[in-house]
């Protein structure tokens, strides 16, 4: 009991974030502040280390449709908790139409338009949203794309935050 409310207090915005979502956690691991390695293919996005975010904990769960999603909790520099899904699906139409789910459900959308990379290039389709923080008259920020068959999410109270996390995953 004591190690489960251990991880629960380590981890309670990713917990929270994850219950908003109408989702069950399956599994949670507190970073020690060491390199994580993950066996999910993490696509365009690189691992946050010491630097600007940290990791601070690594999980897996799935959503009410059973669809599963690797989750990891990063904390900014300003110490704004935040929550990065990802899942990567059997082709790129699965990932566009589950895409298309999250923002059909979201509360407000502020900028929908392509994902970029570096050059440029168009690699998928990206959208800032405003969703449902899952407690009464509650929203948060999230920022979601789709890269090939892979979709991200980034949740969190600040949109800045998000935006910056997103910038500092795909360097």
């Amino acid at each position: 009991m004591l190690r489960f409310q251990k991880h629960i207090l380590g981890g309670l915005l990713l917990l929270q974030l994850v219950a908003s979502w109408g989702t069950r956690a399956v599994a949670i691991w507190q970073s020690s502040g060491s390199d994580t390695k993950s066996t999910r293919n993490p696509g365009p996005m690189r691992r946050a280390s010491r630097g600007k975010f940290k990791l601070t904990a690594l999980g897996e769960m799935k959503d009410e449709n059973g669809v599963h999603f690797g989750v990891e909790s990063y904390l900014s520099p300003d110490r704004v908790g935040m929550t990065v899904m990802h899942n990567q699906f059997a082709s790129p139409v699965a990932a566009h139409e589950y895409f298309e789910k999250i923002v059909s459900r979201a509360e407000k959308i502020i900028v929908r338009g392509k994902k970029k990379d570096k050059a440029g290039k168009v690699v998928g389709e990206r959208a800032e949203l405003v969703v449902s923080a899952g407690h009464a008259n509650e929203s948060i920020s999230a920022i979601l794309w789709n890269f090939e068959s892979d979709l991200y999410e980034i949740r969190s109270s600040s949109s800045i935050a998000n935006r910056d996390l997103e910038r500092y995953l795909a360097n």
